[in-house]
């Protein structure tokens, strides 16, 4: 299968399950995960601290923080969330099996950090417990294409989960990080809104696959 067939293969299915009762709530919280993570990654890459993350059932969270460049640390959790999508896809497209295991685990080893340092609360816990123990299990039995196949595929959901739902804050209801950039900054929540979209739309630019391209399995 060419590259360009497998990334529509891999774009559908994640459309498809996102609509999928239960099937899509450890992807879900994943997007979730990394988006309030960002938040907090640029409170301290700022100078600021990251007080505590919490992630609720239904998908929303937050992430508390306190000092660093508040612009920044509200910008970047649909940035952030872009981001990590398109490098979890690329890195996976680019490496062979035996790095990806070792992608894989990275992203555990950074949710159990989360865990340790920044969950105060049950249901986060219990979230970051799941979302573990589904990739801990990716790991254990996802071999050969599987893996990739199963990490590419987590990579282009949190892309596409990050680029869907800015438009969730067209709601007029002014809340959310576009409506905290607004106070900020004294720019209209939809210019920030149409950056987020933009940049979504830069990161499927670069994940799609070159003409041509092969999928490599080894």
């Amino acid at each position: 299968m060419s590259a360009r067939l497998h990334f529509i293969f891999l774009f559908f299915i994640a459309i498809a399950v996102s609509f999928v009762p239960a099937l899509h709530w450890p992807f879900n919280w994943l997007a979730t995960y990394f988006h309030e993570l960002s938040h907090g990654l640029a409170a301290l890459l700022t100078g600021g601290n990251i007080e505590y993350i919490e992630l609720h059932l239904q998908g929303s969270g937050l992430c508390v923080t306190t000092g660093g460049w508040q612009i920044a640390i509200a910008f970047a959790g649909y940035f952030g969330a872009i981001f990590w999508g398109v490098a979890i896809y690329k890195a996976v497209a680019v490496i062979d099996i035996k790095t990806s295991r070792l992608l894989v685990g990275a992203l555990l080893a950074t949710l159990l950090i989360t865990a340790i340092l920044w969950v105060k609360d049950i249901t986060t816990f219990i979230i970051i417990t799941i979302i573990f123990i589904v990739f801990c299990g990716i790991l254990k039995y996802g071999h050969g294409l599987l893996l990739k196949t199963i990490m590419q595929f987590s990579g282009l959901y949190v892309l596409s989960d990050a680029a869907r739902s800015p438009f969730a804050l067209l709601d007029g209801q002014a809340k959310g990080d576009g409506a905290s950039l607004a106070t900020l900054t004294w720019i209209p929540e939809i210019i920030w809104i149409s950056c987020w979209m933009l940049v979504s739309v830069i990161g499927f630019w670069m994940v799609w696959p070159a003409k041509g391209e092969k999928e490599t399995h080894s």
